[in-house]
Parts: structure tokens; sequence; C-alpha cells
């Protein structure tokens, strides 16, 4: 079955609307998550603030605590961060390619131009968790379980304290 151009470019506008949707969808995920993981760890630091530390200090174990911490932060930049940014670079690089397509045939001047077929970006995305947006969670998310773990310093017990 062979498609004529303006097909082609009816087939080409409604792919690149599936796939910026979405890229839209997966970006107010992610914002969601991360602004959540950052609510979680506000709340737990203002829970340590309202405590009596003379009465709980020494009560949480400090290498769980910090394992734990140090888990979350592992999980949200290694796991959760360069997985999202990576599919989001598909998916921009994706559907530009079909905006391109486009652009291409409407500025023609021939009056039937064959349009080809997009292929699958194969441009790997080398440095996900080094792009701005990506950095910007990544360093709030540490600095944010970095005040939690001090806040909750006094609380901690250590197995090797005397």
């Amino acid at each position: 079955m062979s498609l004529s151009p303006r097909d082609k470019m009816d087939c080409y506008i409604e792919l690149y609307k599936l796939r910026r949707a979405g890229f839209d969808k997966r970006r107010d995920f992610e914002w969601k998550l991360s602004l959540g993981l950052w609510a979680a760890i506000a709340i737990l630091a203002s829970k340590a603030i309202s405590v009596d530390h003379e009465k709980l200090a020494g009560s949480i174990n400090g290498l769980g605590f910090l394992a734990g911490h140090v888990l979350i932060f592992y999980m949200y930049a290694f796991s959760w961060s360069k997985w999202l940014h990576s599919a989001n670079e598909f998916d921009k690089e994706y559907f530009y390619s079909y905006k391109d397509a486009l652009e291409e045939y409407v500025n023609s001047t021939e009056p039937a131009p064959v349009l080809s077929p997009i292929e699958m970006p194969t441009k790997k995305v080398l440095r996900p968790l080094l792009q701005p947006a990506s950095m910007t969670q990544i360093v709030i998310t540490a600095v944010l379980l970095i005040f939690n773990v001090l806040i909750f310093w006094p609380l901690l017990s250590w197995p090797c304290k005397s």
C-alpha cells in the first residue's frame, strides 16, 4: 500500500501529536513524582525538627538511616532520572523528525514531493544526567536528603559509638 504525500503528511501530523502527547504526559508525571519525593523528605525533616531531641537522642539506627538515604538518591538519580531523561530525549528527537519532515513538505516547491519514511532515531543520549533539567532535579534531591540527614543527626545511634 502506497500513501500519497498528503496522506503521509496527515500520518506525520498524527504521529507528531502522539509523540508530543506522550512526552508531555511523562513530563507531568516526572514533576509530580519529584515534587512528591521532595515533599516527603521535607515532611520527614519537619517531624525531626518538632520532636524532643533529648528524649529521642540515639533512637534511630544511623547506618540504616544513611543507607536508606543513599539508596533513595541512587534510585532517583541513576535509575529514575536517567531513564526518564533518556526517554524524553528519544521522544523529542522522534517528534522533531516528524516536524522537520512536515516543514520540508510544506516548504517544498515541487508539486508532490515524495516524503521519506521516518526512521527510528539512532542518536544515543550519552549523558542524560548532565542535562540542565536532570541536574537540577538531582541536585535538589541531593540537597534535601543531605539536609534531612543533618536534621536527624542528633537522633541517630551508631553501633561503633562507645
